[in-house]
């Protein structure tokens, strides 16, 4: 379970359940222990706890971080598609041989918009790696 704290991949509830599965074992051996090994198993688990607990907290930091990645990515994604749109408008317009010279500029203005987004969003994700 400590081992895969950090895969996010891995719901919280689903690495809490082996350490929940270990917990009806841990208190059996309160039962026929002797003292020292209870003091010892005692003081194991106020260590692994509180381990846990920190682990835990980055775990929170970085399942943030990590939805923060994603929806700049999203974002990234849906003005590159934007940006291709706009591109493929302009060879349209070409190959098409049009004069609305208003047409080209919205779709420059476009494009230009779409870049910056893209240089933006691009420039936040770096932040992040």
């Amino acid at each position: 379970m400590v081992g895969s704290i950090a895969n996010l991949n891995i719901s919280y509830d689903k690495l809490m359940e082996s350490f929940s599965e270990k917990s009806p074992s841990i208190a059996k051996v309160n039962v026929i222990a002797n003292e020292d090994t209870i003091k010892a198993l005692a003081s194991f688990m106020e260590e692994l706890t509180s381990g846990l607990l920190r682990l835990s907290h980055k775990r929170i930091q970085l399942n943030a971080m990590q939805q923060r990645i994603n929806a700049i990515q999203k974002l990234i994604d849906q003005a590159t598609d934007e940006q291709d749109r706009m591109l493929a408008l302009m060879k349209e317009y070409n190959l098409v041989g049009s004069s609305d010279r208003r047409r080209w500029e919205i779709i420059q203005q476009n494009y230009e918009f779409e870049r910056k987004r893209l240089e933006e969003f691009s420039e936040k994700n770096q932040g992040f790696i």
